[in-house]
């Protein structure tokens, strides 16, 4: 990592994943204390810095990229989290409000300011 570093390559760190998630864990955080980056705020922070980092080395290393070069992606089985988690709280819905006075009524759903 710090060689990699020194000559500006990709920090070929970035493709060591843990095998149960896909993520790279939070020994990647050197990688971006050697470059000089701020620490990742959590986890998601983290693992968008290491698909940035691993589309790197595809693009200076590979061979077979896709004719647009490609994009950083997450991990798949953390972008299975990941969209897990978006569908989650897209299905939460708002909690109901009074239309008269805009308070959220009681389980009874029979305002108590209103009646």
């Amino acid at each position: 990592m710090h060689e990699a570093h020194r000559r500006n390559d990709p920090p070929l760190t970035a493709l060591v994943v843990h095998s149960d998630d896909g993520m790279v864990g939070e020994g990647y955080s050197e990688v971006l204390k050697v470059a000089g980056l701020p620490a990742a705020a959590d986890a998601h922070d983290r693992e968008v810095h290491a698909a940035s980092s691993r589309h790197a080395c595809y693009r200076k290393y590979s061979t077979s990229l896709p004719a647009d070069g490609g994009s950083p992606a997450l991990a798949p089985r953390y972008q299975e989290t990941v969209a897990r988690r978006r569908a989650a709280a897209a299905a939460v819905r708002p909690a109901p409000v009074c239309p008269t006075c805009r308070f959220q009524p009681p389980a009874t759903g029979t305002c108590d300011n209103c009646d």
